[in-house]
């Protein structure tokens, strides 16, 4: 998949961020050309006429069992990790794509998607995903949609050590722009009956905006140290127009929702500190 790596749609996410969390140095390093931690999610997204969506609005791309069953199965995107090998920079990108569908059972499914970004001088970041996809209707649906989040304990983390926190509120104003800049049309992100009709309250807001938000706070208050890697899980649905606490405890980020209880998870890895001889 080719796609051009322009400062654009970076520039407009950042101006979406604006609001909910400090960019001062991704916004740095924009004026050099580079764009800042997790704007790559801005590119290489599936761009299908809408008469080729499932009727969710996501993309089937890579799973015939959704173009066999349309509507059968509901989407979540449950974990990752980003290996960075150098900063993105503007200019012509290719992503290659290499997808496995396993069969844990009749009624759910994993989708594990590795992709490789390449410009001219080389590789530069790899991506894996995980996708759990859940037949609507079943037993195991429901069980899955009524385990309850594990709750933080603040007391948990080790002494001694720096903690930040951080509030953002996941407005529906965020959510619709992050759809747009990611040409995101998944149903259960913006319309209400048809977040109803997978058992849920209120549309939820999409995994990789909390990813990117996790990833673009940790390089605020890092200094603007790389991100070499960083390890997630999207652990339970989370409404628009929720507020989470993001904490960052040495490399582990904690993202909860207003009640305490996790809905994202990960581990990061910085460049290392300079030492002076």
């Amino acid at each position: 998949m080719l796609d051009i790596i322009g400062t654009r749609h970076a520039r407009l996410l950042e101006t979406a961020l604006a609001t909910h969390i400090p960019i001062q140095r991704g916004n740095r390093l924009l004026n050099f050309n580079i764009l800042p931690p997790a704007s790559f999610l801005l590119f290489f997204n599936n761009t299908l006429p809408e008469n080729e969506l499932d009727i969710d609005g996501y993309d089937n791309v890579h799973t015939q069992f959704r173009r066999d069953y349309p509507n059968a199965y509901e989407l979540r995107w449950r974990q990752g990790s980003i290996h960075a090998v150098k900063s993105l920079t503007i200019g012509d990108a290719e992503c290659i794509e290499n997808s496995t569908v396993q069969s844990i059972s009749a009624n759910r499914k994993h989708l594990n998607l590795t992709r490789k970004i390449y410009s001219n001088s080389g590789l530069f970041l790899t991506e894996f995903r995980e996708y759990v996809y859940l037949r609507k209707g079943t037993k195991l649906q429901k069980l899955i949609k009524n385990i309850k989040p594990e709750t933080f304990i603040p007391e948990s983390l080790p002494k001694n050590i720096p903690v930040h926190t951080h509030k953002v509120n996941l407005t529906d104003t965020l959510v619709f722009r992050y759809s747009a800049l990611t040409f995101n049309a998944h149903k259960i992100h913006y319309n209400q009956k048809y977040a109803e009709s997978e058992g849920l309250a209120s549309p939820i807001v999409q995994g990789p905006l909390l990813l990117t938000l996790a990833m673009r706070w940790i390089y605020e208050i890092s200094k603007g140290k790389t991100i070499l890697k960083y390890e997630y899980k999207n652990m339970h649905p989370v409404p628009v127009n929720e507020t989470v606490t993001m904490i960052l405890a040495n490399q582990k980020l904690y993202m909860t929702n207003s009640l305490g209880q996790l809905v994202h998870s990960g581990e990061v890895c910085l460049e290392p500190e300079e030492v002076s001889l």
